[in-house]
């Protein structure tokens, strides 16, 4: 694989690439049946695009125990866009919904979007 930029997800046993790639970090995980403790390996997630808005996303299951659909592009904004004016939605600079890579994302107003 060439040559990534993994960022942690807060809260979670997982990373972010700078283009896009999610995967779930090997960590410590006790058995349901005989009750010992292993350690998983580091495994890259698919992600899926069946939303109405064609973005790809990822089910993304937090420490708390809570999981939520995330979008691919806004973690990676998240992670490696600075968002200095504290602007809430991402725009795909080339338009391409498929290229979450971060040069290819900005901050922007609803009505900048």
């Amino acid at each position: 694989m060439e040559n990534l930029n993994w960022k942690l997800i807060p809260n979670s046993t997982y990373a972010i690439s700078d283009c896009g790639k999610v995967k779930r970090i090997s960590h410590k995980k006790l058995h349901n049946i005989n009750k010992t403790w292993y350690t998983t390996k580091d495994t890259i997630l698919k992600a899926s695009n069946n939303s109405t808005k064609k973005y790809w996303r990822i089910l993304i299951h937090y420490i708390d125990g809570t999981k939520t659909r995330e979008a691919i592009h806004r973690l990676v904004a998240k992670a490696f866009v600075p968002n200095i004016d504290n602007k809430p939605d991402i725009n795909h600079k080339d338009g391409d919904k498929d290229n979450n890579h971060y040069t290819n994302l900005e901050w922007v107003t609803n009505l900048e979007n």
